[in-house]
């Protein structure tokens, strides 16, 4: 595998970029795709809601569940050791192998949800859903190959990676916190908690934080565009109809996805020996 990736998308990583509108509650929204627009393959839905910030169904889960929101932002390893550590600290050279191994495991869960997607395209018979699922796996494939070039790709390179050996990132494995998120985002949602962008950007206006440590380029300024954000915002304003019945089923699920990211940022504590 070439150490010079190149990369198709802004490395926004996998949780992010899957977007919190992939709840599974979704597909009980009243309002489903009423046209496939056979060009573009994309399907046409309602017209937007108002632009109205109850609306706005991150806003409320982020605004009910403010102390495990914080926790996450702010007891974590973003901001415990990207926003603290520089280049000869105490414990610098094993948060690096930390935030590699973390990335790693973002690798892996890009190719897993590759399979995943292209599991439920075979099982659906509904044309909106198949295109759909399709186009979500197109985006995961994307996905996995910029993790990937995060991983792999030499810190000078184009797109500025880690440094990582190929072999080592082929042959590791997942963790057992991996495991238990992505079986829970199969199982009830595809979620995403935008905490990457929120921890981003904090730590991009940090004067403490250094520029030169390597997740600076590939994590803290690779997170910073809101568009993502925006986006699913609008999606959710959107459907406003669809989802408001369903609050409470929103609520438990982003409690539940924020507790498998703080838990995913806990694999930076043990590193494998090698990377």
């Amino acid at each position: 595998m070439s150490a010079r990736l190149s990369s198709t998308a802004p490395q926004v990583h996998a949780r992010i970029r899957g977007a919190l509108h992939d709840i599974e509650m979704r597909r009980q929204q009243k309002a489903p795709p009423n046209q496939l627009d056979v060009k573009t393959n994309t399907s046409q839905g309602p017209a937007p809601a108002d632009n109205d910030p109850n609306k706005d169904l991150v806003n409320r889960l982020i605004t009910d569940n403010k102390a495990l929101w914080d926790q996450l932002l702010t007891n974590t390893f973003p901001a415990l050791k990207m926003g603290t550590l520089k280049q000869g600290d105490p414990g610098y050279d094993e948060a690096v192998k930390g935030f590699k191994w973390y990335m790693i495991q973002d690798f892996m869960y890009c190719t897993r949800d590759v399979g995943y997607q292209s599991d439920r395209a075979v099982q659906t018979d509904d044309v909106f859903e198949y295109v759909s699922i399709i186009q979500k796996a197109q985006k995961y494939c994307d996905y996995a190959i910029d993790s990937l070039a995060t991983c792999v790709n030499k810190p000078d390179a184009d797109v500025p990676g880690l440094g990582i050996d190929p072999k080592i990132v082929f042959k590791s494995k997942p963790t057992s916190t991996l495991n238990d998120y992505t079986d829970f985002q199969h199982s009830k949602a595809e979620h995403e908690n935008w905490s990457y962008y929120q921890i981003a950007d904090a730590l991009s206006k940090d004067p403490k934080v250094d520029k030169t440590a390597p997740w600076y380029k590939t994590f803290i300024t690779a997170n910073l565009s809101p568009k993502s954000v925006n986006d699913q915002i609008k999606f959710f304003q959107d459907y406003y109809e669809g989802w408001k019945d369903h609050y409470e089923e929103a609520s438990d699920i982003f409690r539940q996805a924020c507790i498998g990211e703080i838990n995913l940022w806990g694999v930076t504590a043990n590193p494998p020996k090698d990377i």
